[in-house]
């Protein structure tokens, strides 16, 4: 008798639980990022929301924002690229070079050669046959190679390099102009991920790839188009870089691959694969910066944040995660 009456009630506990999952699944950047603001609004202080403190935020965000939109495109189709953050920092540095021969004009190197990387990454990829992270793991290593032998071990200062082009690079680095770029950059990324017939069929390879390929979809093309679009954003990314930082060095995007990544992961797009939201990303990419900040300002040094932050990663997968799925290695 009591059994009987308490079932209707546990099943709807686990309806609710499961409504619950679903909803923080699908909307975990939202929920860090208004938790996140409500803590640093106490716990900084009135430090934390100021239109200075914000306008640096913004002014951080786009970087990472833009490894991540292309991340986006690669995780969807249940890939993953771990070069982008050496890609970054490669393009940055053959932007700031190229700047010597052509200019101004060298800062489009960077697009050039972040693209071309991400081209020989698909390529690679596709040929080899082997998991995409093993792939840009090896690439992520040579690129930081080049770059030390490149750089001898030292940064490449964007003004001593082309001081009649610094003035343009700097404004372009500024509030609002760097947040203005960035939200282009989204809504066209946007565009081609959720209106057009590429992003819908990256999202069918991550759901199921020999599927997709029993219906004539090219999944080599799609690969070598991923990462090909990865490593575009990396090159726009490093633009930006660019005019923030004024420089380059063997060290510069170390780690941020990791970065782009859990912004990706908390944007709600799991790492197996299937579908996912660039503005989620964004939010995502918004929320790291505001934690890192908001720990900043309360006097918590970097290392604690990186701790914080890997955290706050594993709790994202842990909700976003398609278990059934979790064996499936591209």
């Amino acid at each position: 008798m009591n059994a009987t009456k308490n079932e209707p009630r546990s099943n709807r506990w686990r309806a609710l639980s499961a409504r619950t999952v679903r909803f923080l699944s699908s909307n975990i950047a939202y929920v860090a990022f208004i938790l996140l603001i409500l803590f640093f609004s106490v716990a900084a202080g009135g430090k934390f929301m100021t239109i200075r403190n914000w306008s640096l935020i913004l002014e951080q965000t786009p970087v990472l924002a833009l490894l991540a939109l292309g991340m986006t495109f690669v995780i969807t189709a249940g890939f993953i690229d771990l070069s982008v953050g050496s890609i970054f920092g490669m393009a940055s540095l053959i932007g700031a070079l190229a700047t010597r021969q052509l200019g101004l004009a060298g800062i489009l190197v960077c697009i050039m050669t972040g693209a071309g990387i991400g081209f020989i990454n698909g390529v690679l990829f596709n040929w080899l046959r082997i998991p995409s992270f093993i792939v840009t793991l090896a690439m992520m290593v040579i690129m930081r190679a080049f770059m030390a032998i490149i750089t001898g071990g030292f940064a490449i200062y964007l003004d001593q390099v082309n001081a009649s082009g610094l003035a343009f690079v700097n404004w372009l680095g500024r509030f609002p102009q760097v947040a203005i770029i960035t939200l282009a950059i989204t809504a066209v990324s946007a565009l081609i991920y959720s209106r057009g017939v590429f992003g819908r069929n990256l999202a069918a390879i991550g759901g199921a790839e020999r599927a997709v390929a029993r219906f004539g979809v090219s999944v080599g093309r799609y690969r070598i188009l991923a990462m090909t679009l990865s490593g575009l954003m990396a090159g726009l990314a490093s633009i930006l870089g660019l005019a923030q930082f004024g420089a380059a060095g063997p060290l510069t995007g170390s780690g941020m691959e990791l970065q782009a990544i859990s912004a990706v992961v908390l944007g709600g797009t799991p790492l197996t694969g299937g579908y996912g939201s660039t503005t989620k990303t964004l939010v995502g990419a918004l929320a790291l910066i505001v934690l890192a900040d908001g720990l900043t300002l309360m006097g918590v040094p970097p290392s604690w944040t990186s701790v914080v932050s890997g955290v706050i990663l594993i709790a994202a997968v842990a909700i976003a995660l398609e278990r059934g799925k979790i064996g499936v290695v591209k």
